[in-house]
């Protein structure tokens, strides 16, 4: 029987996710151990290549969930785009929106909007 680690679906999210590079930060909170009531909150900074737009490079940066509450996982994403590796002053979304990610579980592939947070 295989089992898969909640650890495992977390690291499978990240290597599935859209954006190339997907590099952590080395800032997390949270671990996957979960409480005496089984629930387990994990999240890591991660910064990542968003593309080019009009020989602009983009780059992304946010942090990743992973959370079990009441038997149900789901791993989620928020996220900053900036240009240039400005993260300063180079902001492309207005304050207040951010780029969002759901990772489909049984799918396997990420999901994304632009939603005010």
């Amino acid at each position: 029987m295989n089992v898969t680690t909640l650890e495992d679906t977390f690291l499978e999210a990240i290597e599935r996710f859209t954006y190339p590079n997907a590099q952590p930060t080395g800032y997390s909170q949270g671990d996957f151990d979960g409480s005496d009531s089984g629930e387990v909150e994990y999240s890591e900074e991660f910064t990542f290549d968003a593309g080019t737009i009009c020989d602009m490079h983009i780059d992304g940066g946010g942090w990743i969930d992973c959370r079990r509450e009441d038997g149900h996982t789901s791993i989620s994403g928020l996220f900053t785009l900036v240009r240039e590796g400005d993260w300063q002053k180079g902001r492309i979304l207005p304050e207040g929106e951010y780029l969002q990610g759901w990772y489909d579980l049984e799918k396997k592939v990420w999901a994304f909007s632009v939603d005010m947070v």
